[in-house]
């Protein structure tokens, strides 16, 4: 078992942070040919209005749950929103999960790939705010973040594209989301004793996922890198104010298997501390609309000014 990764090859300039020390014995960090990336949305095709359905709200959910995912999508919600232990989400204006606390992730469920996703906070779904339009391939998974203050207009809804395919054989499929309404835009890197720091993930801002990440293999349409294994359990995950050297916090406790895929949410107050800034990591690898993923909220120490 492999508990920690790092980027494959890449660095800062000498001004910033130098090139990270690779064990002798640690896989090669060429890292694989990625598959084609999936566009995250599509224009979706052009529909009739259908008349109201009579069916209940949640049997309304296992009626499209009848129609193969190769045919529609599929969407789940993780709630990030500080302020909220009783959410609900919505598709098209229909609950389909309900009693999601804070820090809570739902199976997937079914959607059409033209799709509004809300929450409720009251349990009327009609409200809608925040709000965001899903138009997606058919066949493709989507996990809905809310961030923010749900009774407030700082809420926002971020959808991304799960990558289901799995990461290369030997290697860790990860991407981060940044969820945090208080932080300016950082990057998450591997920092060692000697101050070196490789950047897995670059100019994250709230509510979105990377741009750029050092020397792997990189999506950015959905975010993801695949990173090969780190030898042994050197250097510390950590966050900075993006294109600077200054450390803001250290991520403690996150563990990486290889062949897994995970989702990393800078989450909570950086700068309050109310809620403290934490980190929810989540296995996504058997995620599915019967299994949830296994998250994990790992603390996070705050080691330099939090202010941006």
């Amino acid at each position: 078992m492999v508990t920690l990764l790092t980027a494959c090859a890449g660095s800062d300039t000498p001004s910033e942070a130098s090139t990270a020390p690779v064990a002798t014995t640690s896989p090669a960090l060429t890292p694989p040919t990625s598959p084609e990336p999936i566009p995250d949305a599509i224009e979706p095709a052009s529909t009739t209005d259908e008349p109201a359905s009579s069916v209940a709200p949640h049997d309304r959910s296992e009626e499209l749950r009848g129609t193969p995912l190769a045919e529609r999508a599929s969407v789940r919600l993780i709630n990030l929103s500080e302020d909220q232990s009783d959410l609900q989400l919505c598709v098209d204006s229909r609950p389909v999960a309900d009693s999601i606390g804070y820090g809570d992730v739902t199976t997937h469920h079914p959607a059409a790939l033209t799709s509004t996703i809300s929450v409720a906070s009251n349990g009327a779904c009609e409200d809608e705010s925040p709000t965001a339009e899903l138009a997606a391939r058919a066949g493709s998974v989507w996990t809905a973040v809310v961030a923010g203050d749900v009774s407030s207009s700082d809420a926002i809804i971020t959808l991304a594209h799960d990558d289901v395919s799995g990461p290369a054989a030997g290697f860790v499929r990860v991407r981060a989301l940044h969820s945090d309404p208080e932080a300016g835009p950082i990057d998450i890197g591997r920092f060692f004793e000697d101050r070196e720091v490789i950047r897995i993930f670059r100019g994250l801002e709230f509510g979105k996922t990377a741009v750029a990440s050092d020397g792997t293999d990189f999506d950015l349409a959905t975010g993801y890198a695949n990173l090969p294994p780190a030898p042994g359990d050197e250097g510390d995950f950590g966050a900075l104010r993006a294109g600077s050297d200054h450390r803001i916090v250290e991520l403690t406790g996150i563990e990486f298997l290889v062949d897994r895929t995970y989702t990393v949410y800078p989450s909570g107050s950086v700068v309050s501390g109310e809620p403290p800034a934490s980190a929810f990591v989540c296995d996504d690898t058997e995620a599915s609309e019967t299994r949830t993923a296994d998250c994990t909220l790992n603390a996070v120490i705050v080691v330099g000014d939090p202010t941006f």
